[in-house]
């Protein structure tokens, strides 16, 4: 007996849609939309040498409880700092 499928996809807004996989319909499609803070900031030292640090998803919103992990942030806030040598 075949396994039955439904088939969605992911839009920027938010939305699931409505997918037909072997006469089943996906009745459920919303995924509350999420805003995620990114900050950057780059200070050129040298000509050679910068400076530079980022933080991603500075106000640590978490992914919607339905929402994928392939398009939601799922570690929150992280932070990374750094050197660039050009040469």
């Amino acid at each position: 007996m075949p396994a039955n499928i439904a088939r969605a996809s992911l839009s920027p807004a938010g939305v699931l849609s409505l997918g037909v996989g072997n006469g089943n319909l996906i009745d459920n499609n919303h995924v509350n939309p999420v805003g995620y803070l990114d900050v950057r900031l780059a200070y050129q030292w040298t000509g050679n040498i910068e400076l530079y640090g980022a933080i991603d998803n500075a106000t640590n919103v978490p992914r919607p409880e339905d929402g994928s992990s392939a398009v939601y942030d799922i570690l929150g806030r992280t932070m990374r700092a750094g050197l660039r040598f050009n040469y």
